[in-house]
Order: C-alpha cells, then structure tokens, then sequence
C-alpha cells in the first residue's frame, strides 16, 4: 500500500515534468500526450489507495492536485476536496489546491475562488496557516489584472487589498501563536511578497525575518528568477522598513 502511494504521488510530479512550466500555447502537443498519460497512471494508483484506505488523506490530498490536470468536472473535483477535509478540516495543502481549481485561470472565477478563501479563513484559528489563502487569492487576481507584466501595482496597493492582507498576516504567520516551521516557506514568502508590493514594508520584513536565507520557488517565480526576485524584495523591504 505504502509503496503505491508514494507512486501516485510522486506521479502527479512526474507528470508536471513532462508538461514543463511554460504555458499552453508553449507546449507541445507530445508533451501534453505524455502529460495525460503519467498522471493518469498516478491517479489509478492514488484512487485505489483511497478505495482500500477509508482513513488515507495523502492520496486523497494528490487526487485535489491532479484534479486540475485531468480536468475532472466541477463535482468530482468539489467531491475529492470534500473526501480530504472530512477526515482533516485544516489540511492546507488541500485547500491550497481546491483554490488553485476555482481561479479563473483554471476552471472557476475570481467570485469562486475568493468565497472559497474567505469560508475557509472564517472559521480558521489564529496562527493558521490557511490565512495564506487569501494573500494567494489577491495574487491570483493581480497577476490576472496585470496580464503578465507585473508592474502595475495599484491593485495590490488598494487600501482594500491591504487590508485582507494586513489582517490575514496578523491572523496567520505573524501571530504570536504560529510557530515558523521550514516546511512553511513557501507560504511565509506567499505573504513576504505581497505584503512588499503592497507596501506593508514593517510586516514584510516581519516575515523576511522569518524566511532568513530560505528561497522556494513558489511564489517568487511569478517575478522572474526565484533567488533574484527573493533578494530584490528583501533589500527593497529593508530599505524602505521603518
């Protein structure tokens, strides 16, 4: 059992590396065909974990990812989220990729996916960090209304949009209660980058802090070099810190 999980969800991976990075119109066809196939291959080994396991929530977590990839219908996908939190309601992960399915970018709307965001943070302890759902969403929608260039930061900067993600940092990874583990990079960088644009410059050195020296990929990617783009926001942050 245990060695067809880790297939499954290595496969959901293995999968995203035949695809590449670059987007549709970038991709070869051939790429897309062996896409398909690898994570089909994964889900097979993922749903029959699930079918054998009532209690697993890792294949069930890895059949939310590849929901996206395998472009199931709506109520599969709402249904596989479902089987995940029923057996664990603050698994991040999860929610991380139910709300990457309802992004406009994928199968849903801006509307879907900030309801999403703002359900699952109401009912989210302080120090959670689901909180990071709604600085993903408002990155989300940034990167849409910017189309690409990244340098139009009104959107972020809107008294509105910096308040969620005030709230949502104190509510989150700057509360007393949160307790920084290294597995939470990326979503401490999450709110380190949007809390820079936004210009919240004394909360993003709080979680540059936190971060240290640590680069993910995710989200600085959407700027360019990972570790360019992560050194560029902490020297602009410390400069411009109170």
């Amino acid at each position: 059992m245990a060695v067809r999980q880790t297939r499954g969800c290595h496969g959901v991976g293995w999968a995203g590396e035949a695809r590449g990075g670059q987007r549709a119109d970038q991709t070869r066809e051939e790429q897309f065909r062996e896409f398909h196939r690898r994570l089909c291959l994964a889900e097979h080994l993922l749903a029959d974990v699930a079918a054998r396991d009532a209690d697993d929530v890792t294949a069930r977590t890895f059949l939310v990812t590849s929901s996206r990839g395998t472009q199931v219908s709506p109520d599969v996908a709402q249904a596989r989220f479902d089987a995940v939190i029923e057996r664990h309601p603050g698994h991040v992960v999860a929610h991380e990729q139910r709300l990457q399915y309802l992004c406009a970018k994928w199968f849903g709307s801006h509307e879907q996916m900030f309801d999403f965001a703002r359900t699952a943070v109401a009912s989210a302890p302080a120090g959670s960090l689901l909180w990071e759902l709604l600085p993903v969403a408002h990155l989300e929608q940034w990167i849409d209304i910017a189309d690409g260039t990244r340098t139009d930061h009104s959107y972020v900067t809107s008294p509105e949009v910096r308040a969620d993600l005030v709230r949502a940092a104190d509510s989150s990874v700057l509360h007393p209660s949160c307790r920084f583990r290294p597995t939470a990079t990326p979503r401490v960088a999450t709110f380190a980058m949007t809390l820079e644009t936004a210009g919240e410059f004394d909360r993003a050195a709080a979680t540059h802090a936190l971060l240290g020296d640590r680069v993910s990929h995710w989200p600085w990617q959407y700027r360019g070099n990972p570790v360019r783009v992560f050194e560029a926001s902490r020297h602009h942050v410390h400069t411009n810190v109170s």
